[in-house]
């Protein structure tokens, strides 16, 4: 079973995401900012990481790079989601290991679409 954390400020943007992720392929822990995201990660191990780009306490950007430092969240795909569409801060995100970028508000179908990209046509949501 893969395992996905999901780091965003917003209740409502977490539970979304986790209506449309949990079932038999997949455990999704969430945490409300980059503080308690990287408490998570370091925590435990991540298969694939979501996370808003602004947030209270540690950006999405401040994350990234925080997890990037760690041997094993060096390949792990980490995508930043946001309302933000500026092309620099996306390059900004890249430059730091954000593998993409998912536009709010949340899509089941852009969902779906990382998690064939990521784990194969096999996952079924």
């Amino acid at each position: 079973m893969k395992s996905i954390l999901v780091v965003d400020d917003s209740h409502t943007v977490r539970q979304l995401i986790l209506a449309c992720l949990e079932g038999d392929h997949f455990t999704v822990e969430e945490a409300e900012d980059g503080v308690a995201g990287l408490a998570l990660a370091k925590a435990g191990h991540f298969d694939l990481i979501f996370t808003d780009i602004y947030m209270p306490n540690m950006s999405g950007t401040e994350l990234i790079q925080k997890l990037r430092s760690l041997e094993k969240y060096k390949q792990t795909p980490i995508y930043i989601l946001s309302v933000d569409s500026d092309p620099n801060i996306k390059d900004r995100a890249k430059e730091l290991g954000a593998t993409g970028w998912i536009l709010k508000p949340v899509n089941f179908m852009r969902l779906t679409e990382v998690l064939k990209e990521i784990f194969g046509d096999s996952v079924v949501i």
